[in-house]
Formats: C-alpha cells, sequence, structure tokens
C-alpha cells in the first residue's frame, strides 16, 4: 500500500524510463525464444501494473494485468537487500509450467523504484525443443557475423582488415582492381571506420593512402545520398 500511495503519481521522466525498457523486453523475447517471457511492470498502478509484455502466453498475461504476489515478494527483497536484480528463483506458470525467473529493479531520476523487469524462462519443454527455437533450421555460413573479441581498438580493426581481405581475396567475382573498393566497402558497412585511427591503420594494411581510403568513403557516400 505504500508503494501505491507514494507512487500515485509519477512524473513524465520517469515513464519515459519505464518506456525506455520495452526494447530490453523485446530483445530477451527474440534472443531467448517463446519459451521467455519478459514482463514490464509499472508501480503506478498494482492493479494494472503490466505495460508491456513478451510471450505472455507463458502465464496468461497481457498488458492491464496486475503485478503478482511473487513480483512484490522479489520488489520487498530489492528494497531490504539494496540491489537491482535479484539472484534466480524459481516459479511455476498457471499451466504448471516450472520457471526459472529473476527480477530488475528500474529506478526513475531521484533513485526511486519505479518498475520492475521480470523475466520467466520456461524450463519445462525439452531440450530439442529449447535448441530448435534458439537455433535457425539452415544456417549460411557465409552470412553468418564472425564477431571478433579484441582487447583494444587496434586489434579489433586489424582482425577485422584481414577477415574482410581475405573473403574479398578468395571471392573470384571481385577483380583484382577492385578489390581494395570492395574491402573498404564492406568495412564502411561494418562501421569500422567510426573508430579513432582506423583510415590509419587500414590504408597501411591496405599498401594504400589515406587520401585513397577518404576517396573511396566519399564515393559510397554521395552515392548513398544519390539513391
Amino acid at each position: 500500500m505504500i508503494i501505491r500511495q507514494r507512487l500515485a503519481y509519477m512524473l513524465e521522466s520517469d515513464k519515459r524510463i519505464l518506456e525506455s525498457w520495452r526494447s530490453v523486453a523485446g530483445m530477451l523475447g527474440r534472443l531467448l525464444g517463446k519459451q521467455c517471457e519478459a514482463v514490464l511492470h509499472s508501480l503506478e498502478d498494482l492493479q494494472h501494473s503490466v505495460i508491456f509484455i513478451v510471450n505472455g502466453n507463458i502465464t496468461g498475461r497481457s498488458v492491464g494485468s496486475p503485478i503478482t504476489n511473487t513480483a512484490l515478494t522479489m520488489l520487498q527483497r530489492i528494497q531490504e537487500e539494496n540491489t537491482d536484480v535479484t539472484e534466480a528463483y524459481f516459479t511455476r506458470s498457471p499451466d504448471g509450467h516450472r520457471m526459472r525467473s529473476i527480477t530488475c529493479a528500474i529506478r526513475g531520476g531521484s533513485g526511486e523504484v519505479i518498475g520492475l523487469l521480470c523475466v520467466n524462462l520456461d524450463i519445462d519443454i525439452s531440450l530439442c525443443q529449447f535448441m530448435q527455437e534458439l537455433l535457425p533450421p539452415q544456417v549460411d555460413e557465409r552470412k553468418q557475423q564472425n564477431e571478433v573479441f579484441a582487447q583494444s581498438v587496434d586489434e579489433l580493426v586489424k582482425e577485422t582488415v584481414t577477415a574482410v581481405r581475405n573473403d574479398i581475396m578468395n571471392d573470384p567475382a571481385v577483380s583484382p582492381s577492385a578489390r581494395n573498393r570492395k574491402i573498404i566497402l564492406k568495412l564502411h558497412e561494418q562501421g569500422l571506420f567510426e573508430l579513432k585511427d582506423a583510415v590509419i591503420i587500414i590504408a597501411g594494411m591496405l599498401n594504400i593512402s589515406r587520401h585513397t581510403v577518404y576517396l573511396h568513403l566519399r564515393n559510397f557516400k554521395n552515392k548513398s545520398h544519390s539513391s
């Protein structure tokens, strides 16, 4: 009751903070698949606390549903332990499925808890179902993004250039005279030129001048603007 009275009126700035968490809930649903429910609660109105939900069929809830007793317990624990994220805990869905759950506090501009993000993962589905949800039916390795986990920006640039250069050099459809331009285009599409000193490193690795790199970049940008 104290919580409801305290948040009977929520600042517009705090509402915007809550709204910004919709993308986080949506991201979790996309990453973990149909077995993951992500629920965004606003503490402004506990009778209708759910303001956004992904895969609500897991618990049968929708926007406008009330807060649960477990969510209130987690809120109490967050406040008592002065933390933002609970330990993982286990609950059951209305149809009896076991769920591994976790709750994250959302704080407003003054530091008060104004909402909760609760994530429930159905762990009673088979491992086969779980993996089928996470993995695409067919994987085209050529279309997969090979992420570079570098220890420095220099290492990131060099490893990315090396990978792109190897792909272009081994592509018979790209003529020798077009290779550097194609490499620079690929690196541009990957956003590598947003990094400081990327032009210097790339020019050195391709054995071309910085002016040539900038010339290709200008041409790419001019074409994109004209189209």
